[in-house]
């Protein structure tokens, strides 16, 4: 999930590249953002601006090279740490202790630091003798027996080393001296096989990037890395296991960064402060913050009511072009005064509208308490009391 926050993993396939419309303006800063992470790769080799007239066609083409490096790097990495763990198990069953786990010797790889590793397993297979030394290479050369033919044909030099040690120390198993030489430079080949260079037919023509031609190196060192791989990206914990209190807080203090409509002003602009504007809760949520310890729920609701009246004058003023703000006094004369405003409605709309105020109230009021913001006294029948306190806004 964090990983596919980054904008060019679109670029994870190769179905992207050839399905992506970037001829339009609209594409300007995805390119741009392209355009600056190949300018810093090693993609382009020195003072090279010859690429750009290519344009477009030519920017993806880097990328597809790319690509296609950063797959056959992580191919070969796989196989020669595969290759590791068959002479480490090896060297295990002969009484040699391994000083890390699995995992860790994954981890190690994965961040380019297993020399030490691997030069001290080179080094104990200098010093084997002829039986043992026959077991290991039996090994290795069924290991590259059972992997695919791509990968054979991609391993074909020190596949061919290894049948080259298995004849002569067939031949010269009796002697010694022979089976030491053998021993060594097989310990040898093996270190240049894990530190040293990709045979050249494989070497991809990127002589700038010289990560590519060695095998244990960290993958966060290839060009576009992060396209396809997450490096050592922290584990998203917010995002499988998020605060609950300050999501809750949040949803009702900015609402208008969850729902699918932004608030606006008259201007037409984003105002996160239009309290009229918000979902009921919201609104009601605001007013508790407002209060003390204990809440009377009546002013709670005619406070509640006030901020609703402020949103239907909105709405009816969307519909008549006229802009008016509500006067609301409390009393029978208020309330016939707050008839008089409205002429244009009747008694009973009126009263459809108050009853609706206060079902809209109830419900506010329950969805707090349903998530445990109020807290209800027998000492006073009409007020509530605060669950929490210090919400930053």
């Amino acid at each position: 999930m964090k990983h596919f926050e980054e904008p060019l993993t679109v670029f994870l396939a190769e179905e992207c590249l050839t399905s992506m419309n970037l001829a339009d303006r609209d594409s300007i800063p995805f390119l741009n953002c392209i355009l600056a992470r190949v300018q810093s790769s090693s993609l382009v080799t020195g003072q090279s601006t010859g690429w750009l007239a290519g344009g477009v066609d030519e920017l993806l083409v880097l990328v597809r090279t790319a690509r296609a490096a950063f797959q056959k790097k992580s191919k070969l990495l796989r196989v020669s740490f595969r290759v590791h763990l068959v002479v480490q198990h090896f060297m295990v069953s002969l009484g040699h202790k391994s000083e890390k786990t699995l995992l860790e010797l994954m981890c190690t790889t994965l961040r380019g630091r297993l020399g030490t590793s691997y030069r001290y397993l080179c080094a104990l297979v200098k010093k084997l003798q002829a039986n043992q030394l026959d077991d290991l290479l039996t090994d290795l050369y069924n290991f590259f027996v059972d992997v695919p033919a791509q990968v054979r044909n991609a391993e074909r030099a020190i596949i061919s080393r290894i049948n080259t040690a298995r004849s002569v120390h067939g031949r010269h198993n009796d002697e010694p001296r022979e089976v030491r030489d053998v021993a060594e430079t097989v310990g040898d080949w093996l270190l240049e096989y894990f530190q040293c260079v990709v045979p050249s037919h494989l070497a991809i023509k990127l002589d700038a990037c010289a990560c590519l031609r060695h095998r244990f190196v960290s993958l966060e060192e290839l060009p576009l890395w992060d396209v396809w791989y997450t490096g050592s990206t922290s584990f998203p914990s917010e995002l499988f296991n998020p605060s609950l209190r300050a999501s809750i807080f949040s949803g009702l203090l900015h609402p208008q960064d969850y729902g699918a409509a932004a608030m606006t002003n008259d201007h037409g602009d984003v105002d996160g402060e239009t309290l009229w504007n918000m979902p009921d809760t919201s609104i009601l949520f605001q007013r508790y913050l407002e209060s003390g310890k204990m809440i009377n729920v009546f002013d709670w609701f005619e406070s509640f009511t006030v901020v609703l009246e402020a949103q239907q004058c909105h709405v009816r003023d969307e519909s008549t072009g006229e802009a008016r703000t509500p006067i609301r006094r409390k009393g029978k004369q208020g309330q016939a005064q707050e008839a008089d405003s409205y002429i244009e409605e009747s008694e009973e709309q009126l009263e459809k509208w108050r009853l609706e105020v206060q079902a809209r109230f109830i419900r506010s009021l329950h969805e707090l308490d349903y998530i445990g913001l109020i807290k209800h006294t027998g000492r006073k029948a009409d007020h509530v009391m605060r669950t929490v306190f210090g919400v930053a806004g």
